[in-house]
């Protein structure tokens, strides 16, 4: 709910959802719950919001915030985090792209950090493999990695046949403190699934987690 630019950061995600024709929006509340769904009710322009509630928000990561919408997740999804802002036109370009299955990425800079993928070498925008950031030992060469933006297109197929399954033994497991990315990035360094790679280019996009990084998206968005 913090504003960037004027806009609270989910109104952001919501207005790209709605410029893109998304038609429906379901978002995994926790910490003041009740603020969200007061803001924005069961409707954001075209847009229609369900919510889940994840009550254990404090004390798990967003593999089992995902966990909890998995009734939602039986058709083809966009994945977005809520500490972003971006161009609309980002969201338009990922439901455009050719792939079933795609991640948003751009190039690495030493203020970013986090999840990073490295293509195929073929010269095309396949991923060969993601790299969590907790294996980005001294000698990880960034030079040939591109961090993930966490903007993600998910196939039905993929979810249902690999995806949830997975994330459904990561739980049964008690590994409710990793990240999704830790499952997409079990899927796809085995080959048993396939993405591709969507770079941000032009678009504008900025991850928010501290007042210096809210200052450099106001600077980024004004």
């Amino acid at each position: 709910m913090v504003p960037v630019a004027g806009r609270p950061m989910l109104t952001w995600a919501l207005d790209a959802l709605h410029d893109a024709g998304i038609e429906r929006a379901v978002i995994v509340v926790g910490y003041l719950a009740d603020v969200i769904r007061e803001e924005y009710g069961d409707q954001h322009k075209s847009v229609r919001v369900e919510y889940v509630e994840n009550p254990d928000y404090a004390t798990t990561n967003n593999l089992y915030t995902l966990y909890l919408a998995r009734e939602h997740l039986r058709g083809d999804v966009l994945l977005l985090e809520a500490d972003l802002v971006y161009d609309s036109g980002l969201i338009q370009a990922l439901v455009d792209h050719p792939a079933a299955n795609v991640a948003v990425v751009d190039r690495f800079t030493p203020a970013l950090n986090g999840t990073c993928v490295v293509l195929s070498e073929d010269d095309s925008e396949d991923i060969a493999r993601f790299v969590l950031g907790k294996d980005q030992g001294a000698g990880f060469d960034r030079g040939t990695a591109l961090k993930t933006v966490n903007l993600y297109k998910l196939a039905g197929t993929l979810l249902v046949d690999s995806y949830l399954p997975a994330v459904e033994r990561w739980v049964a497991t008690q590994r409710t403190d990793q990240y999704y990315e830790a499952v997409l990035a079990e899927l796809v360094n085995s080959g048993a699934a396939s993405m591709s790679a969507l770079r941000t280019g032009s678009h504008r996009w900025y991850e928010i987690d501290t007042l210096e990084d809210l200052a450099l998206a106001e600077d980024l968005f004004r």
